[in-house]
């Protein structure tokens, strides 16, 4: 009997170590695209300076859509991952880095777009913030984002200090 419970103990924290590395593994290439897609939608905007404006914008994110397209749900998803590198939360899904470029991007995109975004001032007000390395609105931003998008767990309830934001950003981002 004390075998089998030993042996079954055994089996499920393999299952669990698996599982956790999985996780990992998915959040870490999930970061990288997120990254890569602000960074593609944002150049497409700038290269496209200079150019007559779109006159209709696709609504379809940037793989179907047109250079620099991003629909204001894309745009909502990477600014709440961007706060979970500033933020306390029990629970948080996914991560974008909060690089200085990230967030240049992103307030080209919304600048770019503003037109179609319902909540653009709020974005370039946030992004702004941000790009001036205000994050005092960090857990604000968390939570807005988070309820706009019928968030039940997960709720921010204050700022990381220096060191528990340095072991989020080695945890999530630094291989």
């Amino acid at each position: 009997m004390k075998k089998t419970l030993l042996a079954s103990g055994a089996i499920l924290g393999i299952i669990a170590l698996i599982g956790f590395g999985g996780y990992l593994y998915i959040q870490q290439s999930f970061s990288k695209t997120a990254e890569e897609e602000i960074t593609i939608a944002a150049q497409g905007i700038t290269e496209q300076e200079g150019e007559p404006e779109v006159e209709e914008v696709s609504k379809e994110p940037i793989e179907g859509g047109n250079k620099g397209d991003m629909d204001e749900k894309r745009i909502q998803k990477y600014l709440h991952l961007m706060t979970h590198q500033k933020v306390e939360a029990k629970e948080k899904w996914g991560a974008v880095e909060m690089t200085p470029e990230n967030i240049e991007n992103l307030l080209t995109i919304v600048e770019s777009n503003q037109g179609r975004y319902e909540n653009a001032a709020y974005y370039i007000e946030v992004l702004t913030q941000w790009q001036k390395g205000d994050f005092a609105n960090a857990v604000e931003v968390h939570n807005y984002i988070w309820q706009l998008n019928g968030g039940t767990v997960g709720r921010a309830t204050g700022l990381l200090d220096a060191a528990e934001e340095q072991i989020y950003i080695k945890k999530n981002f630094k291989d």
